[in-house]
């Protein structure tokens, strides 16, 4: 095999070092296999596949050209196997030599719309399902079938590619497997928002919801009203704490930012139909809204000039005026116009508006909100935002489409059917069960990917509040269906990742994987399959075929975690990690740890005057991940000490 190591994540070596497995002869041949998401139903056979340079890609019906085209590139590139397609009816055909993929006669109530069967024999490869979703989907898991090479992008040479024998049915557990990426607090390129959809498609996650606006940025095209994105889509630079940047000077260029075109959005649309993966458009109102509101400064209450913010906007405070006019009939007509041109643009059933989050200071304070409150008769303020709800919910089903928005407009009495997105757990996720209103679950003490998932000194940019760490762990331990309901309830869930904090694809790529293969799993397979050490071993196996697509990840599950337990002269120190079976070296006099150091076995005893451990893991003999430097108490106590914040823990 051939690497680029400079493209290669230095972890990711030494997981293909020590995950790779040598190849027998042909007659012996077994590829080691790790599925991910687990299937329902897998038998392996001690037998395998090989494909070969004029092994047949066989369809028994038009619709699945596409999808065979698809499996051909992807096998094809690596392996340099031409793999001709051929469309036949003949059932006689479909079991010759080779890989067969099948629309089923009758249908099979088992398999739903996305399920399929795979089996995988020496003569041959055969893929059925009830639509071509499901197909697609058995072809992502016979990649996964194949050597981890398959995902390179370029031809490796390579004498035999065997795919492991198995006989296997599949079906997801929700419908709804999304990610979400916020693409307004930091814009990311069409091709960034293409690699992301390819690795959804990989581990069966169908929802890709893009973030589109918010104060920070407007990124769609909107043709009506081409300031949106001349003003709405720039600001000016800032680098350092997103909290605490400063306001645009005079004379300032805002040059950071950028936008989809409409071509650009239907380039990235065709491209996800063609992988199953359904774009779900966020126009954010009516609060979030600064962005538009900069470029058209009338619809807002006080209707004074803003920039597009740079950094943070403190909605709790309002100190800046980012919601929307309610009172002014011109923000129904641009609202209108925008929302004519997404739906046009987006096929899906769904448009997502926001609607959280939102202060009512100005409406309170602004003529034309409190008219129209008397003219409606609204009374209070919890009145307000539900009358905006609904008359944006009806523009949006004028167009044929369903309104989704944030778990706050749960009792905006919006239509029958109209689903939220719950992002904290309690009363709203309730009153929707209750009412069967569909939920999406996009808890943020589990789903929430901007989070730092490790240890707090060791992550970017770490947030050190309390709460404020999703570990690997805990995304894969949370079960999406609230206590007391059961799977029909819910649609499914989403993973978020807000860009606050997020400025390059690389750090993009950290914060999702491996949280996402995690996510993948709780949203695609039974909850009965459910086994902490069973998904560890599989998601380490996926690591090299993440790294193959040069896609970045986090080695945080790996590296270790320091508590104290006991009180008084008993305290003592525990360490551990995530991944079951790393060993950990640690020193107490300041030097560097390596494998020749001690290792932990047992809680130990701080030494009389250290202060200070660090320690570092191993992964079956070779180092991984960072070092930690755990720092006790302050030596120096006529300085200023730097608190260390506690870490979330569940198991």
């Amino acid at each position: 095999m051939k690497f680029n190591r400079r493209q290669i994540h230095p972890v990711i070596i030494l997981m293909m070092f020590l995950v790779f497995e040598p190849f027998a002869p042909a007659t012996e041949i077994k590829p080691t296999v790790a599925l991910l998401p687990r299937p329902v139903e897998t038998t392996f056979t001690s037998d395998c596949f090989l494909l070969q340079e004029n092994t047949p890609i066989r369809i028994n019906s038009p619709q699945l050209q596409s999808v065979a085209t698809g499996l051909q590139t992807m096998l094809s590139v690596p392996s340099g196997y031409p793999l001709p397609v051929k469309q036949s009816s003949s059932p006689v055909s479909l079991t010759k030599t080779g890989i067969s993929l099948e629309l089923l006669d009758t249908p099979d109530p088992k398999l739903g719309d996305e399920g399929y069967r795979l089996d995988v024999t020496p003569d041959r490869i055969r893929i059925r399902a009830n639509q071509p979703a499901g197909i697609f989907h058995g072809t992502q898991t016979l990649q996964q079938l194949l050597p981890d090479e398959i995902e390179s992008r370029e031809r490796i040479s390579r004498t035999q590619w065997p795919v492991a024998g198995a006989r296997i049915v599949d079906y997801p557990r929700f419908a709804w497997r999304g990610l979400l990426l916020d693409v307004a607090r930091h814009f990311f390129s069409k091709e960034d928002v293409m690699d992301l959809i390819d690795q959804m498609a990989r581990r069966k996650l169908n929802i890709l919801h893009l973030h589109l606006t918010d104060d920070q940025g407007w990124r769609i095209e909107i043709k009506s009203h081409p300031e949106l994105t001349a003003v709405g889509a720039w600001r000016v630079p800032r680098v350092g704490v997103w909290r605490r940047y400063s306001p645009r000077q005079p004379g300032e260029k805002a040059t950071e930012g950028g936008y989809y075109t409409q071509d650009d959005i239907c380039e990235i649309i065709a491209y996800a139909q063609a992988r199953f993966v359904t774009i779900l458009p966020e126009i954010e109102m009516p609060g979030h809204a600064l962005a538009m509101i900069a470029a058209n400064p009338d619809l807002s209450c006080l209707g004074l000039p803003y920039d597009v913010a740079s950094g943070r906007v403190n909605r709790r405070q309002g100190e800046r005026d980012n919601v929307l006019c309610i009172g002014n009939p011109r923000t129904y007509e641009v609202v209108a116009d925008v929302i004519a041109e997404v739906a046009e643009l987006f096929p899906g059933k769904y448009l997502h508006l926001g609607a959280d989050e939102t202060s009512p200071r100005f409406w309170l304070q602004c003529d034309k909100c409190q008219a129209l409150a008397r003219r409606e008769n609204l009374i209070g303020e919890d009145q307000l935002q539900p009358y905006f709800t609904r008359r944006v919910e009806q523009l949006v089903r004028d167009h044929g489409k369903t309104m989704i928005g944030w778990e706050e407009i749960v009792d905006d009495g919006i239509a029958p059917g109209t689903p939220i997105m719950s992002y904290r757990p309690g009363q709203a996720e309730a009153t929707a069960i209750a009412q069967g209103t569909p939920l999406i679950i996009a808890d943020s003490d589990h789903y929430y990917f901007d989070q730092v998932q490790g240890t707090a000194q060791l992550e970017p940019n770490a947030n050190p509040r309390p709460g404020n760490m999703i570990r690997l762990i805990d995304t894969y331990h949370f079960d999406p269906v609230p206590a007391g309901a059961d799977d029909a309830a819910i649609l499914g869930g989403e993973g978020c990742l807000w860009t606050e904090k997020v400025r390059t694809v690389r750090k993009m790529q950290y914060m999702f994987w491996p949280r996402a293969l995690a996510l993948a799993e709780r949203l695609w397979t039974p909850q009965s399959h459910f086994d902490w050490p069973d998904f560890t071993r599989r998601m380490i196996r996926q690591l090299p075929r993440l790294d193959l697509r040069n896609i970045n990840h986090a080695p945080s599950a790996f590296e270790p975690i320091v508590e104290l337990i006991g009180e008084g002269s008993n305290q003592k120190i525990r360490l551990k990690t995530e991944i079951p079976g790393v060993e950990l070296h640690y020193t107490f006099d300041g030097s560097d740890p390596d494998q020749y150091y001690p290792r932990y076995e047992t809680p130990l005893t701080l030494p009389r005057d250290a202060n200070e451990i660090r320690v570092v893991a191993y992964w079956q003999g070779k180092r991984i991940g960072r070092q930690l430097n755990h720092v006790f108490f302050n030596p120096f106590p006529d300085r200023p000490e730097k608190p260390v914040p506690p870490f979330k823990t569940i198991w």
